[in-house]
C-alpha cells in the first residue's frame, strides 16, 4: 500500500504544475466575435530587450510548436507570419504578440539544476485582428512566473508558452463556436 502511494505521487509530481497565466483585456466573450472561419495566423515580434536575448530563436520555437498544436487541438489551420502584422484579405484571426520581456528556463536545465536555474517569466501582450483587413478586435496582456522554489515541478517556459497559446486559442477557437 504504501509502495501504491509513493508510485502515485511520482506520478502526479513528474507531471508538473500547471502554468499559473494573469490574463487581462476586456470580455473574453465579445473579443474575437464575429469572426468565425479561417485560420490562426500568428505574428511574433517583442522588445529590444526580449529580440536581444540568446534565447529568443528557442522561445519563437516554443511560440511556433505550441500555437501549431493548440490550433491542431482546436481543429483549427494555425500558420505563422513573419515582419510586421499585416492582414492578408483571406477570413481568420491574426494573432499579434509582443513580448514585453522573458526569461527562458528550459525542462532539461530546470530538472538538472533545480532551484539553481531561477525562475522562468513571461510577460507579453496579444492583439487580435481580422485577418481579412487588419482591424483590431481586442487586446489581451499575460504574464506568468515560475518560482524556482517549487524545483522541478515549476512551470518551465515550454509549459508556460503551452497555457498561454492554448488561452489564445481557446479565445478564438470559442468565438467560432459562438452562434
Amino acid at each position: 500500500m504504501r509502495n501504491s502511494a509513493l508510485l502515485l505521487a511520482a506520478i502526479l509530481g513528474l507531471g508538473g504544475c500547471a502554468a499559473n497565466v494573469r490574463q487581462s483585456g476586456g470580455d473574453s466573450t465579445s473579443l474575437v466575435a464575429g469572426t468565425r472561419a479561417g485560420p490562426i495566423v500568428l505574428n511574433l515580434d517583442g522588445s529590444g530587450g526580449a529580440t536581444a536575448s540568446e534565447d529568443w530563436a528557442r522561445l519563437k520555437d516554443a511560440w511556433r510548436e505550441s500555437m501549431q498544436s493548440a490550433a491542431a487541438a482546436a481543429g483549427a489551420e494555425f500558420s505563422m507570419q513573419d515582419g510586421a502584422p499585416h492582414a492578408t484579405g483571406q477570413s481568420g484571426v491574426l494573432v499579434a504578440v509582443h513580448v514585453e520581456s522573458f526569461r527562458y528556463v528550459s525542462t532539461g536545465a530546470r530538472y538538472g539544476l533545480g532551484v539553481m536555474t531561477g525562475n522562468a517569466t513571461l510577460d507579453a501582450k496579444a492583439t487580435f485582428r481580422d485577418l481579412k483587413d487588419g482591424n483590431v478586435l481586442g487586446e489581451r496582456s499575460y504574464s506568468t512566473r515560475s518560482s524556482a522554489w517549487q524545483g522541478i515541478f515549476s512551470a518551465m517556459t515550454p509549459k508556460q508558452v503551452d497555457t498561454i497559446s492554448r488561452q489564445i486559442v481557446d479565445e478564438v477557437a470559442g468565438a467560432r463556436r459562438s452562434p
